[in-house]
């Protein structure tokens, strides 16, 4: 499929932030609130996540991380998570929790397993918990395909292992793109607007 393709043709899903569910309908049958965005990419193919799904994408977290406790940020038990699926080189699914996508759950046909990619409001749980990897810079912003110099963070938790993912965090400590491990640098490969997170009753320990 081609970059530049866009879907024009939206399913219309809500969220309810009150009771943390997704609506088919602009009002919720059990508070009554009315629906705000699912953020998530179109069409809003959305499936909810089963067993076989989550031990997958639980699994690729703690491959990916290496570290267990960071489930309960990004993928909690007592949770709905969602799926949606998008155009990746492989097989690929966002996953939704809280009503936005904290990462994208795919095949990297090159390694030969699935992964976990976290996006702008998975990168912000990282950063605000301090799980998994991440960077605090001395800037405010970010270029996409910037190489960050380890003498340009002021604080994190780094991996030993190249291509590994690191959410980056402004000065401020805001999350603003996501970048990749190199030998001596982080190569920055998606950038966005700051954010902080939307998480919902939060219960790291």
């Amino acid at each position: 499929m081609p970059k530049s393709f866009k879907w024009t043709i939206k399913a219309n899903i809500k969220w309810c932030s009150n009771c943390n569910i997704p609506l088919i309908s602009p009002k919720c049958s059990i508070c009554g609130e009315i629906g705000g965005k699912l953020h998530a990419s179109p069409p809003l193919d959305v499936r909810p996540a089963f067993k076989g799904d989550l031990d997958k994408i639980r699994k690729s977290i703690i491959n990916e991380f290496k570290d267990k406790k960071i489930l309960k940020t990004l993928v909690p038990q007592n949770k709905l998570i969602l799926l949606n699926k998008i155009v990746y080189i492989d097989q690929a699914d966002e996953v939704i929790v809280d009503g936005w996508t904290v990462g994208h759950v795919f095949y990297d046909p090159i390694k030969e397993k699935w992964r976990f990619k976290p996006v702008a409001e998975g990168c912000a749980r990282l950063i605000e918990y301090k799980m998994g990897y991440w960077a605090q810079i001395k800037n405010s912003k970010i270029k996409l395909w910037e190489k960050i110099s380890k003498s340009d963070i002021k604080r994190g938790e780094l991996p030993e292992e190249e291509g590994r993912f690191i959410a980056i965090a402004s000065n401020k400590g805001h999350s603003i793109g996501l970048g990749v491990s190199e030998k001596n640098s982080i190569k920055i490969i998606k950038t966005w607007k700051k954010q902080k997170t939307h998480i919902k009753n939060h219960q790291a320990t």
